[in-house]
């Protein structure tokens, strides 16, 4: 998911490391995938072995998410969220 992002590992990490989701519907949105296409995304990674997203966590909830958020917003999200973790642009170390 990183490369394809164009995320850092470490973000792309975190990203599915949350069970509930919301950073999920960020990404792929920023991804450029349809809305069909990620409810069934969700579905799956529900019913996966891994557990990756929390049953609690309605599909309706994430949906709302995914389709209030442009694909720019989410993109500029994504970025933001990689400077974080990387410690750069305006999360870099002053001196």
């Amino acid at each position: 998911m990183a490369e394809i992002a164009g995320i850092c590992a470490e973000n792309a990490y975190r990203i599915l490391a949350d069970r509930d989701g919301e950073p999920l519907a960020i990404v792929m949105k920023a991804l450029g995938v349809g809305r069909a296409r990620f409810g069934e995304i969700l579905s799956t990674m529900k019913r996966s072995e891994s557990s990756i997203l929390s049953p609690a966590r309605e599909n309706a909830e994430l949906q709302s998410i995914f389709d209030s958020m442009s694909f720019n917003k989410a993109r500029i999200l994504l970025t933001y969220w990689d400077w974080a973790v990387q410690k750069s642009g305006p999360y870099a170390a002053s001196h």
